[in-house]
């Protein structure tokens, strides 16, 4: 980054924290500890040994000089500002305001926090005046902003040619606002006309001029025609029409979860995805992201106003920001983090009396959460065997309802061929050691850093909770020296500085190097070619490398993962306590893969270093705030090592959850004392056997041992006359069976065993009869107006117990076939299929019912095992409704120029039959080359469209063709063989 201001006085004092050791109200170097805001113990003696403990001292601010806010910070020459400034201010409006919506420091020149703006208002840039090398009126060019051919250079920057990037709302809140050429207009530093071209309102003369479209801003007379004084531009329909209170989803996925971006690269977020890999996809972002504290800007505000006392500082009142959650080692704070939030408990819960948001129907899991044992008291937060949580109390939401099931690509698909359009790939490596295709400094978009995140996700610990995250890693450049070299020319020597990605860029192109993974192959011979161009190069620009020792680090962070939830039939543990207990299961062990897909990478042992040391000497490649389980030590950091021996290395799951030695011996609840990683994991995957390992370790073993009928079978209304039975309070049970509607077992009371342990049904009949059928039944609306239901039970399962060939090792569970009978119609006969308007269907888990009516229509599956014989039934409501007209239709032509690699796109799209069907309107073509076209006027598709490539190669285009009723209908080759290109 760089310097904004200095600071008052010559020395400035080091800023931060420490733990006063000696309680002297002063920081003595080499006796207190410094710490970071946490209360974590950073160092010993001014930085040099990273220690990531807790203090156990008083924590106090350290005495800094104040900052200077009269002027920015001068860096005196052109050649000081290209040393020491990676990425400047008016730098930053060119790279990541892509995705920011301006305001603020690329808006006005900050104030002195604290100030009252209401009073003191701050200075626009564009009226401010500056002098010498500073971040605000200076750059280094990174996309060629003066087209010379050259980036790199340090060029001046002008407001009054550029204007600012005030805040752009149509950004997230007018349909259709295009991210492209918005960030094509502040790349080339044309920040007021960006507003209007992301809009879609006219096009850039200049940065400060444009030319309105005629069509998007007309000219109204005010209501006195004839007097061209008084007129006035204003919005046509059509445009005004777009703007959006609530913000579009597409707008929000733009920048944070399209293909590579935000939210992609670090938690593999998608958003354009079917039904099984996000349930809230048709609530929209803003259906979690609203408030839920009934909080009215305007309300609050007066239309227009802000409070007298408002300084400028974020303002939970204030609440525009959409609701955000707290995401460790990723979030940027403001005041609103966590304010007014809705998290899964804030729909799937009783409603409450009054609420101010909308839950949307969703259900209340809780009896199914009790049915499934997860709510029962079997855990324990702490290491003294003491049980005092339950599964919901240690694993939040997202650690069984997230897996990214779907269709992500198959292993080493990396051929020309490949689509980059498969939601199931997420961020696997950050590339710090170049720059993309496009400029920016570090790569992320190439197809080698990707890695298939398909069911895929690593677990962390949260506030004493699982959470599902994505280990995301950084490759970069490190300077090992640690005293004598300033590598970064940011004024402080050693501590293992980072090389600046601008100047790694402009020292590859010296030499006609790249990013090491852009070509999918990195070895130890390349890595080598790179260190010594930087040597070669860092010098030319004022740079002293004597003794440096440049070396690769990487950095793994843990990202949280909230997004793309499947349906409560895919989520880990709805199978029962063996989707997650067991070694092969994959929930909290197993291979992990660190680096991208197809990235085949060799080093050197000598071209890599740790990234830091935590608890006193552990070397560690993962950010410290990597923490252990609360009761292995509070914030107790996980030393965990990316590096293999000559390449990054698969870690086992487990790893980024306990320490290999865990610092705190676990009395188990169940199995004694473990020490280490490995015994603790192997305990978790056993807790499961052939008969329920409660009922075993209390001598109930058989479901007849408290429940035979007297000729050895299973009467769940009787109680034996064993004695001692107790509930979890050790009171002598009683007993009530209520038997399900649908023939399933039934429900014990709250005052049995089962029942007060929070057991019922799958957990009492069919674990303890080594037997298991598992229905689930789904129910998809009718989508057209033949009233037709798509009813599916193939979810379903059916198991059973067999013992193993080796009476030492385990039983082993068996899938046999299921069978399948439905009632459709309420009327409680099963199997008349013809009678019951069943008109097709797979034969076996799958049935279509065409309905007379539209209507709500109680449907039930019947589901056997066709081995044991045992028999589950699951229940929906089938909604027979006319819910859409017909989508759009297409038909494509191309034209391939293969001279030119131009590829000339027609569609025939066939006129509306019905004048009150949805038009097109809008297309998007996805060429396959990580370029985009948007299409304003969709039947302009049918004159074609023009796109050339830059390489030879095969490629599947895409084509999105939005209708009036803004209905999106894609296009592939899989309907067209006309949108697949070859390009010799």
């Amino acid at each position: 980054m760089a310097r904004l201001y200095p600071n008052v006085g010559a020395t400035p004092a080091s800023p931060g924290f420490y733990e006063d050791t000696n309680s002297n109200s002063a920081y003595d170097a080499g006796v207190d500890y410094l710490v970071n805001d946490a209360g974590n113990r950073l160092s010993l003696t001014d930085g040099t040994t990273n220690l990531y403990i807790k203090s156990t001292g008083t924590i106090r601010a350290q005495n800094v000089n104040p900052v200077d806010f009269s002027a920015p910070y001068d860096y005196g020459s052109e050649a000081s500002f290209k040393a020491g400034v990676d990425l400047s201010m008016a730098g930053m409006m060119r790279d990541c305001a892509e995705c920011h919506v301006g305001g603020g420091a690329m808006e006005y020149l900050p104030k002195v926090p604290g100030t009252n703006l209401a009073t003191t208002p701050r200075t626009e840039l564009r009226d401010a005046t500056f002098s010498g090398y500073n971040v605000w009126n200076n750059f280094i060019d990174q996309y060629d902003e003066n087209e010379d051919g050259v980036t790199g250079e340090v060029l001046s920057q002008d407001y009054s040619q550029t204007g600012v990037l005030e805040m752009d709302c149509l950004m997230c809140h007018m349909e259709g606002f295009s991210w492209e050429a918005r960030t094509e207009a502040i790349r080339k530093g044309k920040f007021d006309a960006s507003r209007v071209t992301g809009a879609g309102l006219g096009t850039a003369t200049s940065g400060t001029v444009v030319a309105y479209d005629p069509t998007a801003v007309v000219v109204d007379d005010n209501g006195t025609a004839g007097n061209p004084a008084d007129d006035r531009l204003v919005l046509s329909g059509f445009v005004s029409s777009r703007i959006m209170g609530a913000p579009p989803s597409e707008n929000c996925s733009t920048c944070h979860m399209d293909m590579h971006a935000v939210d992609w690269k670090k938690r593999g977020d998608y958003w354009g995805v079917p039904y099984e890999a996000d349930v809230h996809g048709a609530i929209g972002c803003m259906g979690c992201h609203e408030r839920n504290d009934g909080q009215n800007m305007t309300a609050i505000l007066g239309e227009g106003t802000v409070p007298g006392t408002w300084t400028g500082a974020a303002n939970t009142a204030l609440g525009h920001d959409p609701a955000k959650g707290v995401a460790p080692y990723s979030s940027l704070w403001n005041n609103n983090d966590g304010t007014a939030t809705k998290n899964c408990a804030g729909c799937h819960k009783p409603a409450p009396a009054t609420e101010t948001y909308d839950r949307y129907g969703a259900v209340d899991p809780t009896a199914k959460h009790e049915a499934l044992g997860l709510t029962s008291v079997i855990l324990q937060s702490g290491v003294a065997g003491v049980k005092d949580k339950s599964h919901l109390d240690i694993i939040e939401c997202s650690g069984c309802h997230v897996r990214k099931l779907g269709h992500g690509p198959a292993p080493a698909a990396g051929s020309g061929n490949h689509s980059l359009y498969e939601w199931g790939t997420g961020g696997a490596m950050v590339d710090g050691t170049g720059a993309d295709e496009e400029g920016r400094l570090t790569d992320h978009e190439n197809l080698y850093v990707e890695r298939t995140m398909e069911d895929n996700l690593a677990l962390a610990w949260q506030g004493g909770k699982l959470i599902k995250a994505n280990a995301l890693t950084t490759m970069f450049w490190r300077d090992k020296t640690d005293t004598g070299v300033d590598i970064n020319a940011d004024g402080q020597a050693g501590g293992m500085d980072a090389v600046n990605p601008s100047h790694i860029r402009d020292a590859n192109k010296t030499v006609g190097l790249h990013a090491l993974t852009e070509d999918g192959t990195i070895t130890a011979a390349e890595i080598e070619a790179q260190r010594q161009a930087m040597m070669s190069y860092l010098p030319t620009v004022g740079i002293n490398v004597t003794g440096a020792t440049l070396k690769l680090n990487f950095m793994g962070v843990m990202f949280k993962v909230n997004h793309n939830v499947n349906p409560a039939s895919s989520a880990w543990g709805a199978g029962g306590c063996t989707d997650c207990h067991g070694a092969d299961k994959g929930f909290y062990n197993g291979p992990y893969e660190l680096k991208g897909r197809d990235l085949n990478f060799t080093y050197a042992a000598s071209d890599v270093v740790p990234l830091t040391m935590v608890n006193g000497t552990q070397p560690s490649d993962f950010h410290p705030t990597l923490y252990a389980k609360p009761s292995q030590g509070d914030n107790r950091s996980i030393a965990l090592v990316a590096r293999g021996a000559s390449s990054l290395r698969n870690i086992d799951l487990s790893e980024a959850l306990w320490e290999t030695t865990l610092r705190v011996p676990i009395q188990t609840t169940q199995g004694g004392v473990v020490t280490t990683r490995t015994q603790y994991v192997d305990y978790l995957n056993n807790r499961v056997d052939a008969v329920h390992n409660r009922h075993v370790s209390t001598g109930f073993g058989k479901c007849t041992n408290c429940h035979d009928n007297g000729s050895g079978g299973i009467d769940y209304n009787l109680v034996s006359a064993a004695t001692g039975l107790l509930d979890k309070n050790g009171v002598q049970v009683a007993f009530t069976y209520t038997p399900d509607p649908l023939g399933n077992p039934g429900t014990c009371s709250a005052n049995t065993c089962h029942g007060s342990y929070g057991f019922s049904t799958t957990n009492k009949a069919e674990l303890a009869s080594e037997v298991s059928v598992t229905a689930q039944l789904s129910a998809l609306s009718s989508a057209n107006t033949d009233l037709t239901v798509t009813l599916d039970a193939s979810r379903s399962t059916c198991t059973h117990m067999e013992p193993a060939a080796i009476e030492s090792e385990p039983d082993v569970t068996v899938t046999d076939p299921c069978t399948f009978s439905w009632d459709v119609n309420n009327d409680g006969t099963f199997g008349d299929d013809a009678a019951q308007g069943i008109v097709g269907g797979n034969g076996t888990g799958t049935v279509v019912v065409e309905y007379a009516t539209e209507g709500d229509y109680p449907a039930v599956a019947r589901v056997t095992n066709s081995v044991t014989g045992e028999t589950r039934a699951e229940a929906v409501t089938a909604k027979a409704i006319i819910v859409e007209n017909p989508s759009v239709q297409a038909d494509f032509t191309k034209t391939v120029n293969a001279a030119t690699k131009t590829v000339t796109l027609t569609a025939a799209i066939p006129p509306i039959a019905i004048p009150e069907n949805p038009t097109p309107v809008k297309a998007y073509i996805y060429w396959g080359d990580r370029k985009r076209t948007a299409v304003n006027d969709a039947m302009a598709l049918t004159a074609g469209v023009e796109h050339t490539y830059t390489k030879s190669g095969n490629y599947s285009i895409r084509v999105e063709i939005v209708d009036s009723a803004h209905i999106s209908t894609s296009f592939t080759p899989a309907e067209d063989a006309d949108l697949s290109v070859t390009l010799p």
